[in-house]
């Protein structure tokens, strides 16, 4: 995933992107634990669980979606090319 994301930062914060998205990630590999862990103590079943997760991860979609946007940047340039 490193390498992956590092296409998608410009070359001056590739360093800083890549290790925030590491950290984002293990953030979101411990939250997500938590919340099925929960949904699962409150008796939902394996296709409710499944449901909220995947809709939690869209709204989180739509929510960054717009500030990537914002930046201006389109996809050519900020894979380098």
């Amino acid at each position: 995933m490193p390498a992956l994301a590092a296409a998608f930062y410009p070359t001056q914060g590739r360093g800083t992107g890549v290790a925030w998205m590491l950290g984002v990630g293990r953030f979101g590999g411990v939250a997500g634990s938590f919340l099925v862990a929960e949904l699962a103590r409150r008796h939902f079943t394996f296709a409710g669980i499944f449901a909220t997760v995947a809709i939690a991860a869209l709204l989180l979609k739509q929510v960054a979606q717009p500030r990537a946007a914002e930046s201006g940047a389109t996809a050519s340039e900020s894979f380098g090319h």
